[in-house]
């Protein structure tokens, strides 16, 4: 993601660049043609034209930042919503970890107390490996879903 970025912003300079160049050159062919009239009417018409030009471009700018802006915060969006996403996976992960983590402390903790509770511990201890096989079943037709 963050090679997608990078490259996104290289363009978006090069783009402003070309166009910055390119505003100039025909603000310099422009001025070379005012030169070359002789006659005020012109002249003056030549000038209206350029600043309408410069206006217009100015305007092409500012929608270019603008659309180059959006872009970016969509890319921010984008990023913020695969971190989240990431971040929950994690905790469920996490998650299920404590769980079977507990799971084994209480069967200790009982085990000392009392021995003829043992077989009850061993069937919860069941139940958890069939939510943890039910919740793999459950991210590989999620995967499947996902490649279709």
């Amino acid at each position: 993601m963050m090679m997608i970025m990078m490259v996104m912003v290289v363009v978006v300079v090069v783009a402003m660049v070309v166009a910055v160049v390119l505003m100039l050159l025909l603000l310099m062919i422009m001025m070379i043609i005012v030169m070359m009239m002789m006659r005020m009417i012109i002249r003056m018409m030549i000038m209206i034209m350029m600043l309408l030009l410069m206006m217009i471009m100015m305007m092409m700018i500012m929608t270019m930042l603008m659309m180059i802006i959006m872009m970016l915060m969509l890319l921010l969006l984008l990023m913020m919503i695969m971190i989240v996403m990431i971040v929950m996976i994690r905790r469920r992960k996490s998650r299920s970890k404590r769980r079977s983590r507990r799971g084994k402390e209480d069967e200790e903790v009982t085990n000392e107390k009392v021995d003829d509770v043992d077989d009850d511990e061993e069937d919860d201890d069941d139940n958890g490996d069939k939510e943890e096989t039910k919740e793999k079943k459950r991210k590989k037709e999620k995967e499947q879903s996902w490649r279709r």
